[in-house]
């Protein structure tokens, strides 16, 4: 592939941007050619707001964007299966910067998630 796409909630500056355990209001977008970063780009969740199907329509959005690939700390069913049927690999992330998220994904060092990490996120 030529480029991948990460994710988190942060802010684009990628030495030092919180990378949030959640869905939460904003996804880093990291574009990587060649396993360098080419662009980074933070958008806001239009899911945010919604009453229900928050993580569907989150995964829904980023799939639209071109992602291939999530990295986070705890997704939802709702967001996990629709992501993985999207075609997109999940990775565990930690509270690392996005820099050292992105790092540990060229580097091979991020556990794929097999299932959803948490029952979903209804209380947001």
């Amino acid at each position: 592939l030529l480029s991948y796409k990460l994710f988190g909630d942060s802010s684009p500056r990628l030495k030092s941007g919180a990378f949030s355990p959640r869905f939460c209001k904003n996804f880093v977008l990291v574009r990587l050619k060649d396993k360098k970063v080419v662009d980074v780009e933070t958008v806001s969740n239009p899911a945010i707001k919604s009453v229900h199907g928050k993580g569907t329509e989150s995964a829904e959005f980023l799939y639209g964007k071109g992602i291939n690939a999530l990295v986070c700390k705890n997704l939802g069913k709702p967001a996990f299966y629709a992501l993985r049927n999207l075609g997109a690999f999940i990775y565990e992330g930690d509270e690392s910067t996005v820099r050292e998220l992105v790092d540990d994904y060229l580097n091979q060092k991020l556990r794929i998630l097999r299932k959803p990490s948490s029952a979903g996120h209804s209380e947001e």
